[in-house]
């Protein structure tokens, strides 16, 4: 009769556990529907599994005691981000190359019956017409109007690509500091990630905060993400890396400065020339380093800031920027 007895309310126990998780997980439903278009936000679910039995004696086997809540947790693909984050870097680049080539297009304004050709055209067909009478005085006034068309034609357009080179850096400016917003930004919320997590729990909701800036970061720049656990514990704590070097140190951040009032590299380019170009020449820019001095190596960055770099100082290579037009207009 013994083996047999069990509490009256092991029945009632067993359906209340039941009804509790489908309770909770109805709460974690309506919290998802409630975000389905918050940004960033990542469906949540509630991970559950059966409650620890308990023994029947004389080795009858166990008698399960209903169902256990485990914890809430994200359904999120971490390779994903990792592929996105990726995508979105070059993605940004890109954008910039493709917004600084569309100026450079409209400044030569090629095909069009306003464009350099046109100009040109009309220079060398006023010289071949004033060849045959040089001593024609209407011959001669048209072909001088047509060179000095031709002279203001490209200086305009090196004044254009001139301010161009200052807009970029601008934006690299700008950019910068973007990226150590973020970067602040993140390593507040690490901080407080950790302190929710200690106990155990999930901080979903601000992981998801956090998983949009790293999102917005790569975009700017190209980043490593790395989780790095604490010895002899499930904490982890999150470092970002940039070219190998830690932007955030979990809750610590080492940011990029401007080195302000810097040579642009085509002016010592056109310095070098024969005869020498003063390409440049009263153009400052602001270059970048770490906070610690550190060098940051401008020239293979990707991302916006890296985009904008490149378009902003790129003479040769495969990709080449606006001072690369800039030394072609001189040298022709």
């Amino acid at each position: 009769r013994g083996e047999n007895m069990r509490s009256t309310f092991t029945g009632l126990s067993i359906a209340k556990s039941g009804l509790f998780a489908s309770q909770r997980s109805l709460d974690i439903i309506g919290h998802n529907i409630a975000n389905a278009n918050t940004k960033g936000y990542t469906r949540q679910r509630l991970d559950q599994a059966a409650a620890t039995p308990m023994n029947i004696p004389s080795g009858k086997g166990q008698m399960g005691l209903g169902v256990e809540m485990l914890k809430i947790t994200q359904v999120r693909d971490e390779l994903l981000d990792i592929q996105f984050r990726t995508q979105n870097t070059d993605l940004g680049f890109w954008e910039e190359r493709f917004n600084s080539l569309s100026r450079v297009e409209a400044v030569f304004n090629e095909p069009n019956d306003n464009g350099i050709r046109k100009v040109m055209d009309k220079f060398y067909t006023s010289l071949h017409d004033l060849s045959k009478d040089p001593s024609n005085p209407t011959a001669r006034a048209v072909a001088l109007q047509n060179g000095v068309s031709l002279a203001q034609t490209f200086n305009d357009m090196n004044s254009q690509f001139e301010k161009m080179v200052m807009d970029l850096d601008s934006e690299v400016v700008a950019s910068v500091r973007e990226v150590n917003t973020y970067a602040q930004q993140i390593a507040l919320i690490n901080e407080e990630i950790y302190r929710v997590e200690l106990s155990g729990q999930l901080a979903n909701d601000l992981r998801d905060k956090r998983n949009l800036l790293i999102d917005d970061l790569s975009k700017l720049i190209d980043i490593q993400v790395i989780d790095v656990q604490e010895p002899g514990t499930l904490n982890t704590r999150m470092n970002i890396l940039v070219q190998g070097t830690a932007l955030v140190r979990h809750n610590e951040t080492n940011l990029i400065k401007l080195v302000e009032g810097q040579e642009h590299n085509l002016t010592k380019d056109g310095k070098d020339a024969n005869p020498p170009r003063d390409n440049l020449s009263t153009v400052r820019i602001n270059n970048i380093s770490w906070s610690t001095d550190a060098p940051i190596n401008q020239s293979i960055l990707k991302g916006s800031l890296g985009g904008q770099l490149a378009q902003r100082d790129n003479i040769d290579g495969d990709v080449k920027g606006v001072p690369y037009y800039i030394r072609m207009i001189n040298e022709f």
